[in-house]
């Protein structure tokens, strides 16, 4: 049970997968393509991992406990889970522009 929450992020990445990939949004679309999409996930990944940081930091976040999750820590209050979570954000805000941009009919344009 120790790795259950990191395997649920790995399988809802999965499933955005299989969306973006149906729909053609954002690594399968011809126009953003997997480079355009790569560094939207990583700006994205870091300005969040950033402000994790900060949070951590200023101890406002701290490692919560959970029978689920994997307990490797890769620094004080900093879960490897937390690294695909990010990742898996990343991914899942650009799914959701592209998708809203194609049903407001925007896709395309520069606006």
């Amino acid at each position: 049970m120790n790795w259950l929450y990191l395997l649920s992020i790995v399988v809802s990445a999965g499933c955005m997968t299989t969306v973006d990939h149906r729909w053609k949004l954002c690594i399968f679309n011809e126009r953003y393509g997997v480079g355009r999409t790569l560094v939207g996930i990583g700006g994205i990944f870091a300005l969040l991992f950033a402000a994790d940081c900060v949070g951590i930091r200023w101890d406002v976040f701290h490692k919560g406990d959970s029978p689920y999750m994997s307990h490797v820590q890769l620094f004080p209050h900093m879960p490897l889970e937390e690294i695909f979570f990010l990742l898996f954000l990343g991914y899942f805000t650009l799914i959701i522009v592209s998708a809203a941009d194609r049903l407001l009919g925007r896709e395309g344009s520069d606006a």
